[in-house]
């Protein structure tokens, strides 16, 4: 069978921790998916960590009733987690060699249920930063409390860098279906690239220098931020048309071949850097399923929990002028994007502002959706104990809520500032005409011991007549120093 959750590598005294924000998964309780691709394991230590699933099925004959009332035999199918196995009960082989298990555990999968202000949805996560978010569904259709993964560690045997090796894993136990990785390059390749040197990025890769017309539209926003280093951090959040994503069923499995591409490059045309992602809600198998196969509702129903509709990832780029090409597949047909973005020096002397991102939903985390249950590096918008997310289609209607968060950076040096301030104007780009202008206002600053002071203020559509406006916002503080001015655009539908 195709192999499943995408990969982690051990890194010396993080491993549980990175791990835990690496192994990936979706989370419904009807039926899950399974990817066409199978995830290549990166090596980035002296050990390889294979992410496995070991699903119990078994079928047989039952009783149901018809479409008229009538009575009827089916096969009656079950499947759940294997949950007893230990390191003695697992055999992993390496290009049919077996090799010694160092380490066994059984952990939590990456998916979290978040319930915001607008709905209730899914998400998880695969890579240290990315996060895969679905649609909204009805509460209640999602519970992962009881899905869990084995990681099993190993020691590689030498090989040149750049080289590929076949991996198969051999388990204790009848009806028992293994999900794991096939195959692991030894490369020094980041795990927020997974999909570097596969097939399937390179079909993507190929797809980016071509000319072919995109089948799947794409709105993508990219909002620029202080990283801890001094560097930026890029916030990209990309809109996905779910319901245009291919997909199809074999029985209970529902088998998806989601993915995506991040290219940047720099003023000169020059690589920088880039990031890739694999939609990994595994198990291809329905796990805690009971059942004749499912109905055309309840497969409708399993999508929604699947399938994603938003994807979110972050990027530390030093200041300079960037393009970005964003690229989706999901197996057949491509959606690309191109965003153009500046990272500025924040932590220059002057006082500094971010870029403005647009919100449309926030929600306040529990204790199990931070920390090590979600991507591990990904560093969330905060203010007042609220997540926000960004929007990727700045398309606004009337009853749409719009939220604008900015971070302002104290000065580096100088004297230091009592009071700081947040001026917005919003104008509509058509006519020129200011439509707001809310002065200087004072900002609350005591709450904010770092360098960055997180700003929330609400947009007003109600009032504003369909077209599209410009925002603009500037910083400035008790001494007199003001900041640049930065700028983004929306429409009102």
């Amino acid at each position: 069978m195709p192999s499943g959750p995408a990969v982690c590598t051990k890194n010396g005294s993080t491993f549980l921790l990175l791990v835990a924000g690496i192994a990936c998964a979706a989370v419904p309780c009807g039926s899950l998916a399974q990817t066409n691709e199978s995830p290549v394991i990166k090596v980035k230590s002296h050990e390889v960590v294979l992410p496995i699933k070991v699903i119990r099925e078994t079928r047989s004959v039952g009783a149901a009733v018809g479409p008229n009332g009538e009575p009827q035999l089916v096969w009656v199918y079950r499947s759940d987690e294997e949950t007893g196995l230990s390191a003695k009960s697992v055999h992993v082989f390496v290009d049919g060699v077996e090799t010694k298990i160092q380490h066994f555990s059984f952990e939590r999968v990456n998916g979290w249920e978040v319930a915001d202000n607008i709905g209730h949805h899914l998400a998880y996560s695969c890579t240290p930063k990315g996060i895969w978010v679905g649609p909204d569904i009805k509460r209640g259709k999602v519970n992962d409390s009881k899905i869990h993964t084995y990681l099993v560690t190993y020691v590689p045997p030498p090989s040149p860098i750049g080289s590929c090796h076949r991996t198969s894993i051999k388990v204790h136990g009848r009806h028992t279906t293994v999900l794991a990785p096939s195959q692991y390059c030894n490369t020094k390749d980041p795990l927020s690239d997974p999909l570097k040197d596969t097939d399937l990025g390179n079909k993507l890769l190929a797809n980016a220098n071509s000319n072919q017309v995109n089948g799947l539209p794409l709105s993508v926003e990219v909002s620029s931020f202080a990283g801890p280093s001094g560097d930026g951090r890029i916030n990209l959040m990309a809109d996905l048309p779910a319901d245009l994503l291919e997909r199809h069923w074999d029985g209970i499995h529902l088998i998806t071949s989601i993915a995506v591409l991040g290219l940047i490059f720099d003023r000169k045309g020059t690589l920088v850097s880039r990031f890739s992602d694999i939609a990994c809600a595994p198990a291809e198998s329905s796990i805690g399923y009971q059942g004749p196969l499912p109905l055309a509702s309840d497969k409708e129903d399993d999508e929604r929990t699947v399938i994603p509709s938003g994807y979110q990832t972050q990027v530390d780029l030093s200041p300079g002028d960037y393009l970005m090409e964003f690229l989706l597949t999901d197996g057949e047909k491509l959606g690309r994007a191109s965003v153009s973005f500046t990272v500025a020096d924040f932590f220059s002397s002057a006082l500094s502002l971010s870029d403005i991102a647009l919100c449309k939903r926030y929600f306040e985390p529990t204790p199990g959706q931070s920390g090590p249950t979600r991507a591990p590096q990904y560093v969330p918008l905060m203010f007042d104990g609220h997540e926000l997310t960004s929007v990727g289609d700045t398309h606004f209607k009337k009853g749409d809520g719009c939220v604008e968060y900015i971070e302002i950076y104290r000065p580096q040096a100088g004297p230091a500032p009592s009071t700081f301030y947040l001026e917005l104007k919003l104008v509509d780009t058509r006519t020129g005409e200011l439509r707001m202008a809310t002065g200087l206002r004072p900002v609350d600053s005591a709450s904010s011991a770092n360098s960055a002071i997180p700003v929330v203020q609400t947009l007003v559509l109600e009032k504003l007549p369909p077209g599209t406006y410009r925002l603009e916002a500037q910083a400035s503080d008790s001494t007199g120093r003001k900041s640049a001015w930065r700028t983004t655009s929306f429409t009102v539908e």
